[in-house]
């Protein structure tokens, strides 16, 4: 048995076309950079439990044992790559980890042609998860969450969505958003995609569990309104009309209405 993560960049396609090929190399250049001096940071490459594949813009980790240190090891690389590619390299990541069988097959090369397999279970689970990301997330499978609980749950939060089985492990919060320029970094980027999807399911991420959410929204609007060279009601409006979009978790929704609801009432009483 083995822990496997599957790691993607969110929107990646979308960056590579808006980029020449020279820029996107120069890129991912400096994406792959960050993971490996996180991996350095980190002793993995003298720890023999952990190892790891990059794919263009995606990561393969794996465990090479089920041991609550080498879990331990996998969370804790993921929370600390996740917040630098973001403030570093302007890109979100989400990541599925799951628990299993899983086997690095090194098979015979031929001249100028690498072959090798993964294979398993676990890989197959990890990369379904991830695939199931709305936002910029660590999801993990029921077993993960249980080893989780079992072994250090006072070192990661998990968050469960309500009447499903998805289980996500925080990496930033509300804090995080106001830490110094992270939530104008995370704005740019979402207006740049056109308000995606995603960065509402990530903010949700962010703001679950905490007290008076609906100042980072506000927050937004007032940059999205001040930052402007030119005032320009369409970045709003994609801002607050995508927000409502039905393929959004309901909970964010409704968070995103509260925070409607009181500014109309406070611009009746002004």
């Amino acid at each position: 048995m083995k822990y496997v993560a599957f790691v993607d960049i969110l929107g990646f396609k979308e960056k590579i076309n808006r980029q020449g090929h020279e820029e996107s190399i120069e890129f991912l250049k400096k994406f792959s950079s960050n993971l490996y001096n996180q991996w350095r940071k980190s002793e993995f490459s003298k720890n023999g439990n952990i190892g790891g594949y990059i794919f263009s813009d995606s990561i393969i980790i794996y465990t090479n044992n089920a041991n609550p240190e080498s879990l331990k090891n996998l969370l804790d690389y993921l929370r600390a790559i996740f917040p630098k590619v973001f403030l570093e390299n302007g890109v979100l990541l989400r990541a599925g980890i799951a628990k299993g069988n899983f086997e690095n097959i090194v098979l015979p090369e031929l001249k100028n042609l690498e072959k090798g397999l993964l294979i398993g279970k676990a890989f197959i689970e990890a990369y379904l998860l991830e695939g199931q990301n709305k936002g910029a997330h660590i999801q993990i499978s029921g077993t993960v969450k249980d080893d989780i609980k079992e072994y250090f749950s006072d070192d990661f939060e998990i968050i469960e969505r309500h009447n499903s089985e998805i289980y996500l492990v925080r990496w930033a919060n509300k804090k995080f958003l106001f830490e110094d320029e992270n939530l104008k970094k995370f704005v740019d980027l979402a207006n740049k995609s056109g308000w995606d999807t995603h960065f509402y399911e990530t903010l949700h991420l962010f703001l679950t569990g905490e007290k008076n959410s609906q100042v980072i929204f506000e927050k937004i609007y007032d940059y999205l309104k001040i930052n402007s060279e030119k005032f320009d009601y369409n970045d709003i409006d994609r801002y607050l009309l995508n927000a409502l979009n039905e393929k959004i978790d309901l909970n964010f929704r409704k968070m995103f209405l509260k925070y409607l609801r009181k500014s109309i009432e406070k611009n009746k009483k002004s």
